[in-house]
């Protein structure tokens, strides 16, 4: 499961996750919120969560993007 959220907290997009068991992947993100607009420039928190058996929360990371004018990650 791949989330972004404003540096206030506020989720802008939910990249989802899948169920296809264990292996690495890569979760990429375009820059934009749910909505498909452009998120503004400025940091923003993703926040990695991975599953085990019964839907219990192995894991948990949190990493910065950072997207400047342009409105590329």
């Amino acid at each position: 499961e791949a989330r972004v959220f404003d540096l206030w907290g506020k989720q802008v997009r939910d990249l989802g996750g899948d169920g296809l068991g264990p292996g690495p992947r890569d979760v990429l993100w375009d820059g934009k919120d749910d909505q498909g607009e452009i998120a503004p420039p400025g940091g923003y928190v993703i926040l990695l969560r991975t599953f085990g058996a019964e839907d219990r929360p192995v894991s948990r990371r949190k990493k910065l993007a950072v997207i400047g004018n342009g409105g590329q990650p």
